[in-house]
């Protein structure tokens, strides 16, 4: 039920990609029989052409620490069963698929890799960090992964009071400065702040779950229910059913904005997601 609930988003997306060894040569790509099935049938591209140009390669000691790991190939197929007290809400799935802009096989900075961009750097009073996107990256829609997406939450989102009353503590600096942006070209960004802040990089790596959100949505689903790109005119029947009133676009944006906790809720799907 999993695969036939999210086969467009393992398509579409990177996000871990396993290299195959032993039975394949090096440098092809394994996908899911269901996936290959939707390949064969020609509803989807072969698995190469759905990759970022660089994507990102599990292996030993890539996720988990190889002392706490022993990482073998898995398998396909098989089902899992879990039980929980609240309806939508599963904590195996949870922790399966919140993904950062950074990624560590631990939690702590030792090993701390890109995900969701390709490589990082920063000043040497850790005031300013400098991120690239992987070049290829596709929302599971097919919609391209950019920096417009980047400024869209930083500009649109964080900085409108209405959507976000308080700017997330997690991207001020230690003096309590909200974080600044800069974008560069279509896949890379700088992050600043006024004091020295290294723990940044934890805060978008693992720290509290942090997920890729709270600095990349989706621009081209979300514009949709946002006052500044599209008109009240247009947002008034989604907001009476919503049983909102006029004045509250910002409550429907932040309904149709999937948050990491929601995406196993009955309403999360067909929300453009990288996991």
């Amino acid at each position: 039920m999993l695969l036939n609930r999210i086969h467009g988003v393992v398509s579409c997306s990177l996000l871990f990609v396993l290299l195959l060894v032993g039975g394949a040569a090096l440098g092809q790509y394994n996908e899911a029989p269901s996936l290959q099935a939707l390949v064969e049938e020609g509803q989807l591209p072969p698995v190469e052409e759905r990759l970022p140009v660089n994507p990102y390669v599990v292996g030993p000691g890539v996720l988990i620490s190889e002392e706490h790991l022993d990482w073998e190939v898995g398998q396909y197929g098989g089902t899992l069963r879990s039980a929980h007290h609240t309806p939508g809400w599963n904590p195996d799935l949870f922790v399966g698929y919140r993904e950062g802009l950074l990624e560590s096989p631990g939690i702590g900075a030792q090993g701390m890799k890109g995900n969701l961009v390709e490589e990082y750097s920063y000043n040497e009073d850790k005031t300013v960090f400098t991120f690239r996107l992987r070049e290829g990256l596709r929302w599971s829609d097919g919609h391209p992964v950019t920096t417009e997406d980047i400024l869209f939450t930083y500009e649109d989102v964080l900085l409108n009071e209405e959507i976000t009353p308080a700017f997330p503590f997690r991207l001020r600096d230690p003096s309590g400065e909200p974080m600044r942006l800069e974008v560069h070209d279509e896949y890379s960004f700088t992050i600043s702040f006024s004091e020295p802040f290294g723990f940044f990089l934890m805060y978008i790596t693992i720290e509290g779950w942090a997920p890729y959100s709270q600095l990349l949505k989706p621009k081209h689903y979300l514009t949709q229910y946002h006052i500044d790109y599209t008109p009240l005119e247009e947002l008034l029947p989604l907001l009476v059913e919503a049983e909102l009133d006029a004045h509250e676009w910002h409550r429907l944006f932040n309904i149709k904005d999937m948050n990491l906790p929601e995406l196993t809720q009955p309403h999360a799907p067909g929300f453009p997601v990288l996991t």
